[in-house]
């Protein structure tokens, strides 16, 4: 029986070059330190006394800079190179949250946060791409698994280790932060070469391959974005106003907000990389959306009857299988899509997909909170994942006519 564990994780983290295992250490540094944006709404309505919509606003502007961070973070990842671009954002985003923690101003956060997003979240697409790069085409899905690993790790310790400085001084989770990338930004210095200046020349060859150079000719990846906006907007609510949810509704305090929060990085990082191991192969990227979509939709439904802490976790046990699901494979069908060239400009469309979603979510999640209350934004945004479900399953039929 341990013979058969060992076996198995020996295989879902073999083959792996050892490049991405310090990207991945870099996202985990990083990620350790992201605290701000899940304590971003009580942080805004309790210490700085903005209103509801005041913080939905914050959060949209969050969006905002977002989404000009993941689009500059994208070309410039295909001009410059996407390690340049990683410690730069880094570096740059760590400035500005030192700033952040001294504003009180309503206008001037708003500002200030959307530069925090803005070099902050440029991060991305460099990343994603330099996995693309990096990574061997038969275990990518794995590689990109193992830099969620890390992600969700930092995610689990992250929330915890914010809830308890949050009940200290709210202040302390925006240098936590930015100390955070600042080391994330001297792991990419040290240990992560630039592989924009080892490309080959273009050959006569490849032109016809790469005359469809942007996304945005791709139909079908158009049509995958759309879907994966709707995708995004629904599950990013579980990590915006959710808090306010477990606080308003339920009564919790920042610690079990934040360890409840923390239990979705703790599961992610514990299970995915031999999920993905032992189920990669099973049946294509899309058809793994779709599992992933109908989680979502019945985290929504279940969320409408919760009444205690049980049915908080069983919901955020629901999230998390969807994330499983969904998210790897939405990678790895987005990078699927790209050649050599192009990587950071699709990475960058994909992500922000993020960007809008950060932008739509808070906005749609504190109106509709506001004036018809939690259970009708439930029932919206179950019905938002309904449509990802019905919408991926057709998309990939499609692709698997014109992709057999």
């Amino acid at each position: 029986m341990f013979h058969s564990i060992f076996t198995t994780f020996k295989g879902a983290f073999s083959g792996i070059n050892k490049t991405i295992w310090f990207l991945s250490l870099a996202m985990l540094i990083n990620r350790s330190g992201t605290m701000v944006i899940i304590f971003m709404t009580v942080y805004a309505t309790q210490s700085l006394h903005f209103s509801i919509e005041q913080a939905g606003t914050i959060m949209s502007m969050f969006g905002i800079g977002s989404l000009i961070g993941v689009f500059l973070g994208g070309k410039l990842s295909d001009m410059i190179g996407f390690n340049k671009v990683m410690y730069g954002s880094l570096l740059l985003g760590a400035v500005f949250l030192f700033l952040l923690a001294q504003v009180e101003s309503f206008k001037l956060f708003a500002f200030c946060t959307l530069l925090v997003s803005l070099f902050g979240e440029a991060f991305r697409p460099a990343n994603t791409a330099a996995i693309g790069t990096y990574s061997k085409p038969e275990n990518f899905t794995r590689s990109l698994s193992l830099n969620r690993l890390a992600t969700n790790l930092g995610f689990s310790v992250g929330p915890a280790l914010g809830g308890l400085l949050a009940q200290h001084n709210f202040s302390d989770l925006f240098y936590a932060d930015a100390i955070s990338s600042v080391l994330a930004a001297f792991i990419i210095i040290l240990f992560v070469s630039n592989k924009k200046h080892l490309h080959k020349p273009v050959k006569d060859s490849e032109i016809i391959e790469l005359k469809n150079i942007s996304p945005f000719a791709d139909v079908h990846f158009m049509i995958f974005i759309g879907f994966t906006i709707l995708y995004t907007t629904a599950f990013f609510q579980m990590f915006s106003t959710m808090p306010l949810y477990y606080k308003d509704v339920h009564h919790l305090s920042a610690r079990s907000i934040g360890f409840l929060m923390a239990m979705n990085g703790i599961l992610v990082a514990a299970t995915e990389m031999i999920l993905i191991y032992k189920i990669e192969h099973k049946f294509k990227p899309l058809q793994f959306v779709v599992f992933g979509a109908a989680a979502l939709v019945l985290n929504y439904l279940l969320l409408l009857g919760a009444s205690n802490l049980i049915w908080l976790v069983f919901s955020m046990l629901l999230v998390t299988l969807s994330e499983m699901l969904a998210m790897p494979f939405m990678m790895t069908f987005m990078i699927s899509r790209a050649n050599k060239n192009n990587k950071g400009r699709y990475a960058a469309l994909y992500s922000m997909t993020w960007s809008i979603a950060q932008i739509a979510s808070p906005i749609i999640a504190t109106q509709t909170i506001s004036n018809f209350g939690f259970d009708v934004l439930w029932l919206l945004y179950a019905f938002f994942s309904f449509l990802v479900l019905v919408g991926m399953f057709f998309l990939h039929k499609k692709v698997s006519l014109v992709h057999p």
